[in-house]
Order: structure tokens, then sequence, then C-alpha cells
């Protein structure tokens, strides 16, 4: 069978409600997560996300924040997410600035940068600057791995969640499926 294509690209909008929505709908994206984060340890019991949040101490947004309930407290997912766009003055230490204003409040607060691994390699110190960098490789991989251990539609909607991923890392952006 020929590929079919799906989206002649993805935006980085579209990645981040890509990702709200998993982390919304699916536990096991939220523990990949944590467990990326180095808070595997942490028993979960409940995720929220919301997209495009103001922060509290400046006028620019958060693209993606994340609030997981844990056995220890909660924990606060600040991510950045970067497909192509160049890093705005000072962002990765607001985000920084933030989560330290934020942390009182928590049991922990972690800054994250998703991208292709070839965006946080061009952009060192910005990538740097956060806890911890999830590559859209990985993330794509998580998301095969999974859809390899389902059947029928989830099975689908994971392999079309790697395969946007996946291919949103490599210059051509288009999505295709087979």
């Amino acid at each position: 069978m020929t590929d079919l294509l799906v989206l002649t690209h993805a935006t980085e909008r579209d990645i981040d409600l890509l990702l709200v929505e998993e982390f919304l709908s699916s536990l096991p994206f939220a523990r990949f997560v944590l467990d990326r984060a180095g808070l595997g340890h942490l028993r979960m019991d409940t995720v929220g996300a919301m997209h495009s949040t103001r922060r509290l101490f400046n006028r620019r947004e958060i693209d993606m924040s994340v609030t997981v309930g844990t056995d220890r407290g909660s924990v606060l997912l600040l991510i950045e997410n970067k497909l192509d766009t160049s890093e705005q003055k000072g962002q990765a230490q607001s985000y920084r600035a933030e989560a330290e204003e934020l942390a009182a409040k928590h049991h922990r607060v972690v800054t994250i940068l998703v991208a292709p691994e070839a965006y946080s390699a061009q952009n060192a110190a910005f990538a740097d600057a956060f806890d911890v960098r999830l590559p859209y490789e990985v993330v794509a991989d998580h998301f095969a791995a999974r859809a390899a251990a389902e059947t029928g539609e989830l099975a689908a909607r994971l392999a079309h969640r790697g395969r946007v991923m996946r291919r949103r890392s490599t210059s051509s952006g288009a999505v295709t499926s087979r």
C-alpha cells in the first residue's frame, strides 16, 4: 500500500495540542514524562494539563502546564515546545524564574524542553537552561512502542502520533499514513 499524505505539516501548536491531549487521556504518557524527569519513583493519581497559560510574573506564556498529583504532593511540569523558531530573549531564564516562584506550592517544579534533537543541538545553551530535554524522537519512540503493544483503534492512534512526532523532527514535516 502506498503512503497517504495526512498532514502537509504540523506546527508547534499542533504538537502542543497533541501532547496536552496525551497528558489528559493517558497515564502511561504522564508516567513516561515523569520517568524522563527523574520522578518515576512517585506514585501518580491525577494529571491535569493546560495549554498556553500566562505566567504569573510576566506577560509571556508557558506552552504547557501539567500538574501531576502524586503520593508526595503535586508535581508541576512547565513545558516549552520548540520546533523551528528561535528562542525569545530570556525565555529559558523566565521559565526558571517561574519555576522558582511556584516551587513552594508543589513537591517539585520541573522545566522541560520538548524539541527535535537537532534543534537542541543547534541551540545547546538554550536547551541546557531547562531541567529536562525531551526530544521529539524519544516521544515518537514511546508512541511507537506503545502502539506495538496495543491493537485496534488505540494502536492506530499511537502509531499516528509517533509518525507526527517523527516527521516533525525531520525537515520535510509531511506526515504520512500507511
